[in-house]
């Protein structure tokens, strides 16, 4: 099956990537992590929230297939991690329901310049590769409490 935008999957580490960007990002993710977390590839989250279906809003629920999301040794889901190699007009909105029903921080690794509408604002937080690189395990772990 064809890759969407155009990338080319890659196949690492018994997972599989939708892109050569997502891989180095995963890397780079499974460094910085401590060693009681461990990360889940391709995790579906409910864009409403707690996975309960809002029949008012949406006849089903909408979920969004989050690239990376780090767990604690129990299970709980601690942060998510999305690598953006192509920002896309529905992005925006992902972000927003994010912001407004999900409980744990997402971090945007995006490959190329920072835009002026890529703003952090609540728990969504947007840096570029090469800052997400430059972090150390205690940088991240500063970085998801203080959002």
């Amino acid at each position: 099956m064809p890759n969407k935008y155009k990338a080319v999957r890659v196949s690492a580490y018994g997972k599989t990537f939708d892109s050569k960007h997502e891989l180095r990002v995963y890397e780079v993710l499974s460094y910085l992590i401590l060693k009681y977390q461990w990360i889940s590839v391709h995790t579906p989250v409910a864009l409403l929230g707690g996975g309960e279906q809002k029949t008012v809003l949406v006849a089903k629920k909408p979920f969004w297939k989050v690239d990376f999301v780090v767990h604690n040794s129990v299970g709980t889901a601690l942060f998510a991690v999305e690598a953006k190699g192509i920002f896309h007009e529905v992005d925006k909105y992902k972000f927003v329901l994010w912001n407004l029903f999900q409980s744990i921080p997402l971090i945007v690794v995006h490959s190329g310049a920072m835009t002026s509408t890529m703003r952090s604002s609540g728990n969504v937080h947007f840096m570029s590769y090469e800052s997400y690189r430059g972090l150390t395990p205690v940088a991240l772990q500063d970085l998801v409490l203080s959002l």
